[in-house]
C-alpha cells in the first residue's frame, strides 16, 4: 500500500512537472513542497512567485519532456499493478491474524485474571511506513468486528505516527498513553486502559516506556 500511495504522488509531480515545462519553467524539489502547502493552486501564479524554478531555456526540451514522460507512464504502471492487490490477498496480514488470535487465545488461558489476560495480549506493532500502518488499521479493525478470534481487540486498535493527521492517526501521548496507562501514563492520567494493540511507526522506538506490553510484532524493516 505504501508504495502503491508513493508511486502515485510521484506520478502526480510527475504531471506538475510537465504543466510547468509547458510554461516554459523546469521547476525544481522544493516548488513541489511549495504547491502542497497550497491552499489553492495557481500553477501560473506559484511559478511566477517561486524560487526554486529555471527557465526551460536552458534546456533541451524535448529530450527531458521524453524522459519525464517515459518515468511518468512507468509510475502509474506500477501504481495500477501494486493497486490491485486489496487486503484480503495480502498474505502478510494473514500471517498477522493467525499471529494475534494465538496471542489472543493463549492470553485468555494463561491470564490470571482480567487485568493480567489483558497485559498478556497488548501487542506493538511497528512499520517502518505510515500508509502501512493506515492499512493495517483499518484492517485489522474491520477483521476484528467479523472474526470472532479477534474479539478481545475489538474497539481496543490504535493507531500513531507522532501526530494526528487526515488518515485518523491519534497522537503519540494519547495512543501510548490509553495503550500502557501503567508505565508510559502520567499520574494525572484519567482514561484508563483504552488499547490492547497499538500500531505505531517508529516514532515509539525510543524513549517510551511500553514494558506494559507481552509482545513486540516488526511488520516490515
Amino acid at each position: 500500500k505504501a508504495f502503491t500511495n508513493t508511486c502515485q504522488k510521484m506520478a502526480h509531480q510527475h504531471e506538475q512537472f510537465l504543466a510547468a515545462l509547458d510554461e516554459g519553467h523546469v521547476v525544481q524539489k522544493q516548488f513541489f513542497k511549495e504547491i502542497s502547502a497550497a491552499d489553492e493552486i495557481d500553477l501560473n501564479e506559484l511559478l511566477s512567485d517561486s524560487e526554486h524554478t529555471e527557465s526551460a531555456g536552458d534546456y533541451d526540451v524535448k529530450r527531458l519532456r521524453s524522459d519525464v514522460e517515459n518515468d511518468l507512464q512507468l509510475l502509474k504502471e506500477f501504481a495500477s499493478q501494486t493497486g490491485s492487490v486489496s487486503p484480503d490477498k495480502d498474505p502478510k496480514l494473514e500471517a498477522l491474524i493467525e499471529t494475534l488470535a494465538t496471542i489472543a487465545s493463549e492470553a485468555e488461558a494463561e491470564g490470571i485474571g482480567e487485568q493480567d489476560a489483558r497485559d498478556k495480549k497488548k501487542v506493538v506493532l511497528f512499520s517502518f511506513f505510515r500508509d502501512t500502518a493506515v492499512w493495517i488499521r483499518d484492517y485489522l479493525i474491520q477483521q476484528a468486528e467479523s472474526d470472532p478470534r479477534l474479539a478481545p481487540y475489538r474497539g481496543r486498535i490504535a493507531a500513531t505516527s507522532g501526530s494526528p493527521d487526515e488518515d485518523g492517526l491519534m497522537t503519540q501521548e494519547k495512543a501510548v498513553f490509553g495503550f500502557a496507562p501503567k508505565t508510559a501514563a502520567p499520574d494525572n492520567w484519567t482514561n484508563g486502559d483504552q488499547y490492547d494493540l497499538l500500531i505505531a511507526t517508529d516514532v515509539l522506538a525510543e524513549g517510551v516506556n511500553l514494558q506494559q506490553a507481552r509482545h513486540i510484532i516488526n511488520y516490515d524493516l
